[in-house]
């Protein structure tokens, strides 16, 4: 409902207008990592916090009740969640109670640019069915180095990954798990994936490697070109324009 928004330091200011995507560190050709063993097959990835929003454990269950048991086809997480101090990954894990967790490895947390687009190379498609996200800038990174992504067609993701990505179809639900205070008790809703199509998503991208590399290089196409930060810089130099002269 703003139409500027005044804020306190340069940081802030970066905070705000850095949505886009680096499209010359984030670009599907470049060197891959290699220091996590070689693992032969197909690779799925996915990078940020381990939390309900993001459907981290959804996730790896709906992998494990999939793969199980199969080989050359693998898990890789690099999650987090430094927000919460009790988390602990292992045991997080291990009350999923997976069928074949030797199909997940994770990755310590990736602190530098040019090494996560060295791990998004490594692998063959990005999972990110989210129950919501203002942005999706894990998505939009990997998308970049040429991953196919797999996502809810829901929130942001929706929009600049249209015509380009996996989507998943969703139900509203409520809030069961809430990251922030309400006096009234209701946190609101967001979309609960379809969980069955995930599945069928993740199966077809593995039965089909081929479709996979070429979906997977159109949406990087599409970031690249549309998301870059020239791009959006511009859009927001074009904007105080026409505030100036307003």
């Amino acid at each position: 409902m703003v139409d500027r928004i005044w804020v306190p330091s340069n940081w802030a200011r970066g905070v705000l207008g850095d949505n886009g995507v680096d499209a010359i560190t984030f670009r599907p050709d470049g060197p891959v990592m290699t220091n996590i063993g070689n693992l032969p097959g197909f690779k799925f990835i996915n990078v940020g916090k381990y939390e309900e929003r993001k459907a981290t454990g959804e996730m790896i269950k709906a992998f494990d009740d999939e793969f199980a048991g199969e080989k050359d086809v693998w898990f890789i997480l690099s999650c987090f969640n430094h927000f919460d101090k009790d988390h602990d990954l292992r045991a997080t894990i291990r009350a999923l109670e997976l069928r074949d967790p030797g199909r997940l490895l994770f990755v310590p947390r990736v602190t530098t640019h040019k090494d996560l687009t060295k791990l998004y190379r490594f692998c063959n498609a990005f999972l990110g069915a989210s129950r919501s996200e203002g942005w999706g800038l894990c998505h939009m990174e990997a998308a970049a180095c040429g991953l196919p992504l797999v996502t809810t067609i829901y929130s942001a993701p929706s929009e600049w990954a249209a015509g380009h990505g996996y989507f998943l179809d969703y139900g509203m639900t409520k809030v069961k798990v809430p990251f922030f205070t309400s006096r009234d008790g209701d946190y609101g809703e967001w979309a609960e994936p379809n969980w069955e199509q995930f599945r069928h998503t993740m199966r077809h991208l593995v039965d089909n490697p081929d479709e996979a590399k070429q979906r997977g290089q159109a949406i990087s196409d599409h970031v690249r070109r549309n998301y870059d930060w020239p791009v959006t810089a511009k859009y927001g130099a074009d904007m105080i324009r026409r505030i100036a002269v307003s």
